[in-house]
């Protein structure tokens, strides 16, 4: 009879513990995007979505804004594999170089053309930056012939905070040249850097 009782406490020993293990790792998966970001050193109380989509492999990504005990503005990239959990692929903000301006940048997969069956399809990509900044004293604008072909802008702008996203469908080089925030300094929508 002891043996019998000692056989049934470790099988509920061992349900116990595996249901356990499960509850912990639900918990774990459903907080796993704000433990990301603290294992990073990000600022996890503080986050704002620019964006929020499925990258070329399906996998679901999201480009935030936030900051760090470095910078008080940091822009990252935070993506979910396949079981759910959240990692920070990447991230960007410096304040030894600008604490009121920072980038980043993604591609995205933007389908396929052709004309007939019998040609080969042409990939496209997406190019997308977005940047970020706190220190407009003005309404963020372009200038007519300020924003190259094929080229997309988004500005949201809340007092001097802003956010502007740029997306291209053309050649990635086209983006290398168009220096948002030379353009912001000219237009006087941000004090120039003099460093």
């Amino acid at each position: 009879m002891d043996q019998l009782a000692l056989k049934i406490n470790k099988r509920e020993l061992a349900i116990a513990a595996i249901l356990f293990i499960a509850i912990i790792a639900l918990i774990i998966r459903a907080n796993s995007f704000s433990i990301a970001l603290r294992m990073a050193g990000l600022n996890s109380n503080y986050v704002r979505i620019i964006e929020h989509d499925f990258g070329t492999n399906d996998e679901e990504f999201k480009v935030i804004e936030t900051s760090s005990k470095d910078s008080k503005i940091t822009l990252s990239i935070v993506t979910k594999n396949r079981l759910g959990f959240w990692k920070v692929s990447s991230f960007r903000g410096d304040d030894t170089v600008d604490p009121h301006f920072t980038s980043i940048a993604w591609i995205k997969g933007g389908g396929s053309k052709r004309f007939s069956s019998t040609e080969d399809s042409v990939f496209e990509n997406e190019w997308h930056y977005a940047y970020c900044g706190d220190n407009a004293i003005k309404e963020i604008k372009f200038l007519p012939g300020q924003i190259p072909e094929n080229v997309t802008v988004n500005i949201q702008q809340g007092g001097s905070k802003f956010w502007i996203h740029v997306i291209s469908f053309a050649d990635p080089g086209v983006l290398n040249r168009f220096d948002v925030k030379a353009i912001l300094e000219e237009n006087k929508c941000i004090p120039i850097d003099t460093k």
